[in-house]
Formats: structure tokens, C-alpha cells, sequence
């Protein structure tokens, strides 16, 4: 894990050497880190050209065809769910004695399914592998390999020990922005020879999850879990159970998720969120478009209740006010202008959330907003190290890229203030506290680093497209 090792290219290099692998497996899912990691594949092939490298992912999954016929040094790419898919990939290729005797004409890998591979000129496709049904039957993380020491080390952020979790995987809609759901969907290939995509979600049992909190609680101290799935409240019955058993175990901890604001007023009604919060529940996110009619229409994000999002807000203000709300709002569709975005100001500043995150709507691969995009020649960025959704990669009717970065850098400026930060400040909550303190920290590197940057290069520039949107890099990245 270069990040949390702090390994930079010159010392993963050396890393590569060192292991001499035999296969090395590569993943980038959102298109933004895909030049870096194009740049390892080629690392992997010039110091060991006899390792084979499997790429995965949503990206590489979505743009196998086109990546393989750019002739990258990938042996495979993993369509989908992985875990079984390269349980039967591996033994396969162990019966070769070198990689040159890797002969994709013999078949040996037409009969596994979820691989997409090039054959002379021609990419070979196998059938879609079937999603796993049973979460259950999948075995524990093998966090004993990873550097769990250095995670959840920050004293205020996800804090105390902060540690990645699932309990569920795919999602029960499919929005014409997202490709998250896309990587754990069900694949069916048609008559036609192409492969029809389909939302679909499992949850691993109330047991299963509890086993796995249990065993990083006790072998490795954390106690504040992030739920990375796409949605983590869309089983009422289950969060009502986990809960429950939280709360009679007795077992202390935070946790965040990504949540669905109708979702939670359903919740609320049944009893169920009350639960939830007295369970740990100290962080959520939800997406609060401002604009439901439009997003549902043209987007495909279905909502329960037209106005959930205030609703929820308003519902978390007065009897939840102990757990830190963060919203995101997607900014730049066809008809954003500068009137639609003083309707969000407004839309803000009445939802008063903790921290509010606008993101540009970014045509990542795999997404009917990419493919409409292409089709209509509308991407005027096309590296996809921009893909960042802080940047603009489309302009709207009424405003240039330029112009719509300058109005969401307002937003931030009129969102994010002093009676926002004194609010936080004093919440009763520790945990929120701590989020208000660690957002003070991050600005204050931002501003930090900027200055630094602007001495270096000798210049006054106040272009916060530089300042505020742009990526720093570690100082350890080359070393």
C-alpha cells in the first residue's frame, strides 16, 4: 500500500525487485489514478517481464477493449467480482513453466469466466462471471498482510482508528453519473454478443460483519469504521438487526456510511435510525442534488421523497445533532448557469450542513454520461488525471469550464465560513468536533502549500483553479 508506506517510485522499484514476482495484479476503478497505474504496469514488465500482470477494476472493465488494444504489457484483465475469478485464474497459469508459454490459442482460459484478454489483434471476451450470491462464503480479509498500523492514525480524522469496511456490495439503482455500481452489477451476455448490465445488491449476514468489526477491534485497535459500500442503508430490516446486536454486545465504536437521505426518513419512521445513532452511527453522506426533478429525470436517480434531503437535514439538526452530516451536490449538468447555482447557495445555507462537497459531473468511463458525452463530441478534457471531480471536464449551455470552477470555488467560499467552523466547534459530539478541527488542519496545509508553491515559482497568481481544485503531491512521491 504506496500510500499508507509512504513508497515512492524510486523505492517501489526497488520494492519490485526485491519481491521478483510472479504475478502482479493492478486495480483503478474512478479513471483518475489510470496513468499511474499504466506507468506501474510498465515498471512490472521492464524489471520482471516474466511476471504476469492482471489488471481489474470498474475502469479497466469498462475500458478492456481499448486499453488491450493499446498493446499495455496486461496478460488479463478481471471483469467484475474478483476473488473467484482469479482463484481460477492462478492455478492455470502456475502449470506453465515460463510466460512464454502463455498461448492464448490453446483455450486454457476460454472456460474461465469474467476475463477479457488480447488474442493476436482481437480482444477475447469469456462469459460474465456470476456475482457471489453468499457474502458469507467469502473468507475473512487477510488484514494480517497489510500495514495496519499505519491506518487510522489520525487523531481527529474517522478517529479513534479508523479502518475500512464492507457489509455490502452493488446498489438498487444505476445513475447515469455512476460507476460504482457497475463493478459488483450482474453481467448477462445477450444473443448479440454484448453483455447487458444490471444493478444488483447482497449483504453479508449481521454475524459475518460483526465477526470481522470483533476481530480489527481486538487484534488491531480500531474503533471507527468506514463502510465503503455504495449505499449502506438499503436493507431497513438489516440496519434495524445490526444495530440491535451493536447496542446488546455492547460493543463501542463509530462508524460512517454512505446513505440515501429518503432512505433514512423511512428509517426514521420505523424506529430504526434511532437505533442506528444510538449503535455508533457519527458520520454519514448523502448526495443532496439540488435540483431532485432534473437529476431523476435526466440521471436516473430515483427518488422516495422529492424534498428528503432537507427533511433529513432538518430531522439530523434537531434530534440527531451529535453525528456529522457531510452532503455532496453535483454541479455542471447541460442547463447549469450562474442562476441555478445561486438556487444552490440558497438550498445550501437552508440545509446548513457540516461540510458540504460540490463535485463537477465527470463523464468517468463505463457511465451513460461518458458514452452520451463522446457521442456528442462534448469532452473538452479528455486526460483522465483531470477526472478528479474537482475539475470541469464539460462546459454547460451558459457557462465555460473556467467559469463554472470560479462559481462552485464561491460556493465553497460562501459555505464554508467562521459562524459554520464555531458551530462545529462547540458541538457536544467528540467525534464531530474532532472532523471540525481536522477540516482546519487540511485548509491550513492547502493554504500552507500554495504559499510554498507561490515563493518557489516567484509569483502572486490567485487563480484558485491552482489553488483550491488541484491534487498536492506528497513529498515522498519520487522517492
Amino acid at each position: 500500500d504506496c500510500m499508507a508506506e509512504k513508497i515512492g517510485w524510486t523505492s517501489l522499484r526497488q520494492r519490485i525487485i526485491d519481491e521478483n514476482p510472479q504475478v502482479v495484479c493492478v486495480s483503478e476503478s474512478h479513471a483518475l489514478y489510470i496513468n499511474e497505474t499504466l506507468k506501474l504496469i510498465s515498471l512490472v514488465h521492464s524489471l520482471c517481464p516474466e511476471a504476469y500482470i492482471i489488471a481489474g477494476g470498474g475502469h479497466f472493465a469498462n475500458m478492456a477493449q481499448t486499453i488491450l488494444l493499446q498493446k499495455h504489457p496486461i496478460d488479463f484483465i478481471v471483469i467484475g467480482e474478483g476473488e473467484i475469478t482469479l482463484g481460477e485464474l492462478l492455478p492455470t497459469l502456475k502449470k506453465r513453466d515460463t510466460k512464454k508459454d502463455l498461448k492464448m490459442d490453446q483455450g486454457d482460459f476460454s472456460n474461465i469466466d469474467g476475463l477479457a484478454y488480447l488474442q493476436g489483434e482481437k480482444v477475447t471476451f469469456t462469459n460474465p462471471r456470476s456475482l457471489i450470491e453468499d457474502l458469507d462464503t467469502l473468507p475473512m480479509p487477510a488484514y494480517d498482510l497489510m500495514p495496519m498500523d499505519r491506518y487510522g492514525q489520525s487523531k481527529y480524522l474517522f478517529s479513534p482508528g479508523g479502518i475500512t469496511i464492507e457489509h455490502s456490495r452493488g446498489c438498487v439503482y444505476s445513475c447515469h453519473f455512476c460507476v460504482w455500481w457497475t463493478q459488483m452489477a450482474e453481467r448477462k451476455k445477450l444473443d448479440t454478443e454484448q453483455v447487458e448490465v444490471r444493478p444488483r445488491w447482497r449483504t453479508k449476514s449481521i454475524e459475518k460483519v460483526l465477526e470481522e468489526i470483533n476481530y480489527l477491534q481486538h487484534e488491531f485497535n480500531k474503533h471507527c469504521f468506514i463502510f465503503v459500500d455504495a449505499t449502506w442503508n438499503i436493507d431497513s430490516n438489516w440496519n434495524l438487526k445490526f444495530s440491535e446486536e451493536i447496542i446488546k454486545r455492547k460493543i463501542r465504536i463509530n462508524w460512517f456510511g454512505f446513505m440515501r437521505a429518503d432512505y433514512l426518513l423511512r428509517d426514521e419512521k420505523s424506529g430504526t435510525l434511532n437505533k442506528m445513532v444510538s449503535a455508533g452511527l457519527s458520520h454519514i453522506c448523502i448526495g443532496l442534488e439540488h435540483l431532485p426533478q432534473f437529476i431523476q429525470h435526466n440521471y436516473g436517480k430515483k427518488f422516495l421523497q422529492e424534498n428528503a434531503g432537507i427533511e433529513v437535514v432538518k430531522l439530523f439538526r434537531k434530534k440527531y445533532p451529535t453525528v456529522f452530516l457531510q452532503t455532496t451536490f453535483i454541479v455542471g449538468h447541460e442547463d447549469e448557469s450562474r442562476e441555478t447555482i445561486v438556487d444552490l447557495k440558497k438550498y445550501v445555507k437552508k440545509v446548513r450542513p457540516d461540510f458540504p462537497a460540490f463535485h463537477f459531473l465527470t463523464p468517468v468511463p463505463g457511465t451513460k454520461v461518458y458514452s452520451e458525452a463522446v457521442a456528442n463530441n462534448k469532452l473538452e478534457e479528455t486526460n483522465f488525471e483531470r477526472y478528479d471531480w474537482n475539475t470541469p471536464i464539460m462546459k454547460t449551455k451558459y457557462l465555460s469550464r473556467e467559469e463554472l470552477q470560479y462559481e462552485v470555488y464561491l460556493l465553497y467560499k460562501n459555505s464554508v465560513g467562521p459562524i459554520w467552523l464555531l458551530r462545529g466547534l462547540f458541538s457536544r459530539s467528540t467525534y464531530k468536533r474532532n472532523m471540525y478541527i481536522w477540516w482546519i488542519i487540511v485548509t491550513f496545509k492547502v493554504i500552507g502549500t500554495t504559499f510554498k508553491e507561490r515563493l518557489l515559482k516567484n509569483t502572486s497568481s490567485t487563480n484558485v483553479k491552482n489553488d483550491v481544485f488541484n491534487l498536492i503531491t506528497p513529498n515522498w512521491y519520487k522517492k
